[in-house]
């Protein structure tokens, strides 16, 4: 039987998600021909016993899929995963803010493992169940969620056709509970906008994908339009999206400056700069535990660069950044952290976060509820705006 290579390198793949024992890196595909050699003709005897041993016929199609997966697994980075097209097709459905499901944005329990609410959509079927934010998700229907599969795996088996009804186990204030939710067609628009008194703006972007920019462009030339002096932008739940997203964001908000530099594998540094065209705009800049990624990029530039003082607490503190890659031999995607970045101050926020300048707690229920968050009770939202007012000023 002629042996397929990709099998063969997902087989050793496998292996070495498996066992530890090596790592394959693009340096096996450009100048290793030889041990790759040698690795694949191990390969090729277990493919052998598979075939001729293995006690029922074997679904090669799914153990590829298992080896390319237990790979990227064995790295021990959460933010890298391995995607069949369709779960990635799926991907670029969520994140086009228009699909059936329940409406939660998840990410991946640092601790545990489980995927937790990072947001529960307004109007989504999920709030009408009650789900809450953080709430960490442990079965799916009964079934126990298997936390060595990615966050894309996930998040698919969470949508589903409208109307279908799914039974999610959540834990949360430490005793699990049981929540059925009928699925629904979610629309999300990843950027919302209004007036405050005073001249002041009220930017909210809850994702830097979708139709993220085009949200922003509209919310700039409505403040305009509306003689608006300063601006709150609220990142708070933000956890990320594309980094050209954010960077392109930055660059309308700020002077010239730098927005972010990123270092890769081999110490080979990026900047990003902003070019002279501003808004010209003072900004106060909203944060929680839930805001990583590009929303910290776009908040340690405006922070750096002195255009927007930062209110909440401490951010999540993700400076890495992925890449998509498609691979050839295999009907899928590779998404892996290429390199890590720093603020335009050369600040390091990995695992640390970015602490604000004034700290601002909320209580417990509206953390757990942003739903709940008014003008009026909003004790983050009224320091930012008391804050931005003297800079309006100047």
């Amino acid at each position: 039987m002629k042996k397929s290579t990709a099998f063969l390198m997902a087989l050793a793949c496998l292996l070495i998600g498996c066992f530890g024992t090596y790592l394959i890196t693009t340096e096996v595909l450009s100048g290793r021909e030889g041990e790759s050699g040698a690795l694949a003709k191990g390969m090729e005897e277990l493919y052998w016993y598979l075939d001729t041993s293995y006690y029922q016929d074997a679904d090669l199609e799914q153990v590829n899929v298992g080896a390319y997966k237990g790979a990227i697994t064995a790295l021990g980075d959460p933010y890298s995963e391995y995607l069949t097209t369709a779960e990635y097709n799926s991907m670029l459905e969520e994140e086009s803010g228009e699909y059936s499901g329940i409406g939660v944005t998840v990410s991946i329990d640092q601790t545990t493992g489980y995927p937790y609410a990072v947001i529960v959509h307004k109007g989504s079927p999920a709030e009408a169940a009650g789900v809450q934010v953080n709430d960490l998700f442990m079965a799916i229907d009964g079934t126990p969620i298997d936390t060595t599969k990615s966050l894309s795996q996930i998040a698919s088996e969470l949508k589903g056709e409208e109307g279908t009804k799914i039974v999610v186990t959540v834990y949360r204030d430490n005793a699990p509970m049981e929540i059925e939710i009928t699925r629904g067609h979610v629309t999300i628009d990843k950027v919302e906008y209004r007036l405050l008194p005073d001249d002041i703006g009220y930017l909210k972007i809850l994702e830097f994908n979708g139709n993220c920019m085009e949200g922003f462009d509209q919310a700039i030339a409505f403040f305009q339009a509306q003689g608006v002096r300063g601006i709150v932008l609220d990142l708070r739940d933000n956890p990320g999206g594309y980094v050209d997203y954010a960077t392109a964001i930055a660059d309308a908000l700020l002077p010239a400056g730098d927005i972010v530099t990123t270092r890769d594998k081999q110490g080979r540094e990026q900047t990003t700069r902003s070019d002279a065209k501003t808004l010209g705009l003072p900004i106060s800049v909203l944060m929680n535990a839930g805001s990583a990624s590009s929303s910290e990029i776009l908040a340690g530039a405006l922070h750096d660069n002195e255009v927007g003082e930062i209110v909440g607490v401490t951010s999540f503190g993700k400076a890495l950044v992925q890449r998509y890659y498609p691979l050839r031999d295999s009907d899928g995607f590779l998404k892996i952290t290429i390199a890590s970045y720093f603020t335009p101050g050369g600040t390091d926020i990995n695992g640390k976060g970015i602490e604000p300048d004034y700290e601002v707690e909320l209580a417990e229920e509206q953390v757990l509820k942003p739903s709940t968050l008014t003008d009026e009770n909003d004790l983050q939202l009224k320091k930012a705006i008391e804050v931005l007012k003297p800079r309006m000023a100047q």
